[in-house]
């Protein structure tokens, strides 16, 4: 539940966000930016983007049990997130995954991870929930409904 209403929440702020949509020809997302350019305190708020039960290292692949569960990755604005980007930017794109940006400083940090995955959504939350969870220390990790896996 609460991991819903994060996606929500965060769900105007990632579509404006998204580089492809700057100066797009659709008048629904042009207003959005704009909206987003305007630095609503609401957006403000979000960052720093913290997750005090995760950080950047190494996880095992491992089985979960989560029927329903679109894939999400969890990332942060670190060398290992980028490079593990970089590596897996195919298979996140094949699965329609979205991006959760877990650790950030800033809306321009976002940005930075977004040029690297051409298109997918990332939303900026905290993931200390999910790492409770799912019982998870580290990030980058691709999560679906049987497994999460890193994959380094």
């Amino acid at each position: 539940m609460i991991f819903s209403i994060l996606v929500s929440l965060c769900a105007s702020w990632a579509v404006a966000a998204q580089p492809s949509h700057k100066g797009s020809d659709s008048p629904e997302l042009n207003a959005t930016w704009s909206l987003f350019q305007q630095e609503s305190p609401a957006i403000a708020d979000v960052f720093p983007v913290i997750s005090m039960r995760l950080s950047p290292g190494f996880i095992e692949d491992r089985a979960i049990d989560m029927p329903g569960l679109n894939p999400v990755f969890l990332i942060g604005n670190d060398s290992l997130s980028r490079n593990w980007l970089r590596a897996n930017k195919s298979l996140l794109q094949r699965l329609k995954a979205t991006g959760l940006v877990v650790n950030a400083a800033s809306p321009d940090s976002v940005n930075e991870l977004s040029v690297l995955v051409d298109g997918l959504l990332l939303l900026p939350v905290t993931g200390d929930d999910l790492a409770r969870l799912l019982d998870l220390e580290h990030y980058p990790v691709l999560i679906t409904p049987t497994y999460l896996e890193q994959g380094l």
